[in-house]
C-alpha cells in the first residue's frame, strides 16, 4: 500500500451537498492515481487542488476523490479575495461550483495552512 505523504487537507460540503476534499501539494508535485492524471505543478507555488469524494474508486484517488481542477494558490487567493460569487471549479459539472459561503471557508482554511509557522 502507498504511503500518502502529510498534506494539508480540508473536507467541504457544497450547498448543493457535494463532499469535497481540498488539498494544498507542494511545488514542483506530480500526482497520479493509476491513469488519473490529477494535476501537475510547475508554478513554483503550492497548489489547491479539489476533488470529489464520493467517487473514491479506481481509477480516482482512493482517499481524496474524483480530481476536478486545481489552482496556484496565488490565482486561487485573487480571485476570492475581492469577490462574494459562487466559484466553478468545472463548468461541465453543475455539482462542482463552490457557492461564495463554501469558497470563503476554503479560502479561511488556506490563509490558515499557508501562514508562517509561529518561531
Amino acid at each position: 500500500m502507498a504511503v500518502l505523504p502529510m498534506l494539508p487537507v480540508y473536507a467541504v460540503r457544497t450547498a448543493q451537498g457535494v463532499p469535497l476534499t481540498v488539498v494544498v501539494w507542494p511545488a514542483a508535485a506530480l500526482v497520479r492515481t493509476g491513469a488519473q492524471r490529477h494535476h501537475t505543478n510547475r508554478t513554483g507555488e503550492p497548489v489547491v487542488a479539489f476533488y470529489d469524494r464520493r467517487f473514491r474508486y479506481p481509477p480516482f484517488h482512493p482517499h481524496y476523490g474524483q480530481f476536478i481542477a486545481d489552482f496556484g494558490v496565488s490565482t486561487w487567493r485573487t480571485f476570492t479575495a475581492s469577490e462574494s460569487t459562487a466559484r466553478v471549479l468545472d463548468g461541465g459539472v453543475p455539482d462542482w461550483t463552490l457557492d461564495a459561503a463554501t469558497a470563503a471557508r476554503v479560502t479561511a482554511w488556506l490563509a490558515q495552512m499557508m501562514a508562517p509557522a509561529p518561531c
